[in-house]
């Protein structure tokens, strides 16, 4: 025990540790082995201690300690406590560190999974979840797994999580409600103050192109992969359902959807200033856009969905629309409009359109068990010059 004793208080003075933190919570510590990795130039350092260490104190010896041998190598560091503290102890103690350390591991778990409560009864961690959507959003997220390895890895105490609703009364399920949507609201608003680049246009006057944030040079991911939150994800496509709303902030809330065909993606962006509310104006149905920023659980919707906050956002091309470049164009003889059931989604106004855009002389229409389309897709050849069969 000497001997790591010794080799503590080296490590001590090396990371410069102020000597009233030593005398006041190290007293007792020491180094019980350490582990080198050659491969990644990683060394974690293994600390004994017969009491807990205060939260603050111990991210301030962690910091010291990396900081001062960062130059030797990329350190971990673990506690290992004695037996006799009991697992409540080292949960009530390091709890709030759970809570730093999952928020940087999983995305949007701020809102909610720091107003659920626990209880530690021997290796068993019990979390109770303020509402079935937290509850649920725990379960997909596998915090019950997150917190095992934190404690397993940090401090090598071992547990089992089990997670549940908590029961609330319905005055304080409510206003815990109302909080809860404020927060999310100033959390949204800042990440967006944030990240957003300020519009370098002079005052009065209008922006030529749509251009949020910095150029996106990523390849767009297809949205139909994009399946659960994610920190940082690019995406492009068509604009539809776009909607501007004002709110009681003095801010304009810009909400639209993306698709590209594969799937379809809900947006929200959120303009502060008089140039953002310029510049965000110019999105609109039919363009196409690249996006890039955090996708997350949209928690004021009453079944949460995947949406996306941008950070960049650039208008970009469409994809060059197909052409029929036969020397001798055909004639479709068999089509069917919305009006046979199950079979098509497009109106018959619409084939004929793009029929005469491919430079076709005619086009049937077949139809089975109605002729309800036949005045439009007469209407419509008529307009188009196009000889229509009726079949």
């Amino acid at each position: 025990m000497t001997d790591k004793r010794k080799r503590f208080e080296v490590l001590m003075r090396q990371a410069e540790v102020p000597v009233e933190l030593l005398d006041s919570f190290f007293h007792d510590g020491w180094i019980d082995r350490v582990e080198c990795s050659r491969s990644n130039k990683e060394w974690t350092i293994y600390i004994g201690k017969s009491t807990v260490v205060p939260a603050e104190a111990y991210r301030t010896f962690c910091l010291r300690v990396q900081d001062k041998l960062s130059h030797i190598a990329k350190i971990k560091i673990i506690f290992h406590y004695e037996e006799q503290l009991q697992n409540k102890e080292i949960v009530d103690a390091y709890w709030s560190l759970f809570l730093e350390w999952v928020k940087r591991e999983v995305a949007s778990v701020n809102g909610w999974l720091h107003k659920g409560q626990y209880d530690v009864e021997k290796d068993l961690i019990k979390l109770s979840l303020p509402d079935a959507t937290s509850l649920e959003l725990a379960k997909k997220k596998q915090i019950d797994k997150y917190c095992t390895t934190f404690f397993e890895t940090y401090f090598t105490r071992t547990f089992r999580v089990t997670m549940q609703q908590g029961s609330h009364d319905t005055e304080a399920y409510e206003a815990f409600q109302q909080k809860l949507m404020e927060e999310e609201r100033q959390v949204i608003q800042q990440m967006m103050e944030e990240s957003a680049r300020e519009v370098e246009e002079e005052e009065g006057e209008a922006p030529e192109r749509l251009h949020v944030g910095y150029d996106i040079k990523d390849e767009p991911t297809p949205i139909m992969n994009v399946q659960d939150e994610e920190k940082r994800v690019t995406i492009q496509g068509a604009v539809f359902g776009v909607e501007m709303k004002e709110l009681r902030n003095g801010s304009t809330l810009f909400t639209f959807n993306l698709t590209d065909f594969s799937d379809s993606m809900a947006m929200k962006m959120f303009a502060k200033t008089k140039e953002d509310v310029k510049m965000l104006s110019l999105i609109s149905n039919g363009q196409w856009l690249k996006a890039r920023g955090r996708v997350e659980y949209d928690r004021f919707m009453q079944i949460p969905e995947l949406v996306m906050m941008p950070n960049d956002l650039n208008e970009v091309k469409a994809p060059a629309e197909r052409k029929d470049t036969a020397e001798e164009k055909r004639v479709e003889f068999h089509l069917h409009s919305t009006m046979s059931a199950m079979d098509a989604v497009t109106s018959i106004s619409d084939y004929v359109k793009q029929a005469a855009k491919w430079g076709h002389k005619a086009i049937a229409v077949t139809d089975h068990g109605n002729v309800q389309c036949y005045p439009e897709a007469a209407k419509a050849a008529k307009k188009m010059t196009l000889k229509c069969f009726m079949a």
